[in-house]
């Protein structure tokens, strides 16, 4: 850490990146089971988070899917 504070990082970013890498570490892995109660706190507290369109490392959060693909999808056009 203190060789990433003397290449001139600011401490707000690596404050940031640690911040964001413990989130990853305390993330829902996938395949992970889920009661209907935390999925709804999940979908509560995106509602309210800053950005809610991305992750910390910004993969989306949430995807646009029309009615045509999803109709695609399960062979129903």
């Amino acid at each position: 850490m203190i060789s990433e504070l003397s290449a001139d990082k600011k401490i707000d970013e690596l404050k940031e990146n640690k911040i964001a890498r413990k989130a990853c570490r305390k993330s829902i892995k996938a395949g992970q089971l889920l009661s209907r109660a935390q999925m709804e706190r999940i979908i509560v507290d995106l509602d309210q988070a800053e950005n809610p369109l991305s992750c910390p490392h910004g993969r989306p959060t949430i995807i646009n899917i029309s009615l045509g693909e999803l109709e695609k999808k399960f062979k129903r056009q």
